[in-house]
């Protein structure tokens, strides 16, 4: 009666409501102001970034079916769902797990093969293209002077091919 925890309604109070009034007492016979200590424990848990996280999250809407929350917990080695979790809860948990853990098994992949598989790629890419992505081979190409032949040039040298005369056939061969 003296803590004025019971009322006139209240036949009796709950043990913790004792114990918050003695702390606040003694407070105030020390000298602290039990405001200021509230003040100092808000900015403590506004700065935990799993509180935050929880906060954030239960704004947010389901974006992913259960079949790929199921294949993602699964692949992190995480039981689909704990007791008494509903879907939404589910997906929460495991939106926390990704942002807090990133891919843990990523070490496990076959980095060889997306190499050449990327090579492969590269390769064929080139091929497409017409050697537009090979610049760098354009320096060690041979530069030849052009001459300008017609059709009509060209048809009378290829008869006189193949006479008997090797350093005359070898010499228009070049030349084209």
């Amino acid at each position: 009666k003296e803590k004025e925890l019971v009322g006139g309604s209240k036949k009796c109070f709950k043990r913790s409501d004792l114990a918050k009034k003695e702390e606040e007492a003694y407070y105030q016979r020390c000298g602290y102001k039990v405001q200021e200590q509230e003040e100092e424990e808000k900015p403590l848990t506004s700065s935990n970034p799993v509180l935050e996280l929880e906060l954030a999250e239960e704004k947010l809407p389901m974006t992913l079916s259960r079949q790929e929350v199921i294949r993602r917990l699964r692949e992190r080695g995480e039981p689909i769902r704990l007791f008494g979790e509903t879907d939404y809860d589910a997906f929460q948990r495991l939106r926390k797990i990704e942002i807090l853990a990133p891919e843990v098994n990523k070490g496990l992949r076959n980095d060889l093969k997306a190499a050449l598989d990327k090579i492969d790629q590269q390769y064929l890419n080139e091929i497409v293209g017409g050697q537009e992505a090979g610049d760098d081979d354009s320096q060690n190409d041979l530069k030849a002077h052009e001459e300008n032949t017609t059709i009509e040039e060209l048809e009378a040298l290829g008869e006189s091919l193949g006479r008997g005369d090797d350093h005359y056939d070898m010499d228009i061969i070049t030349k084209l």
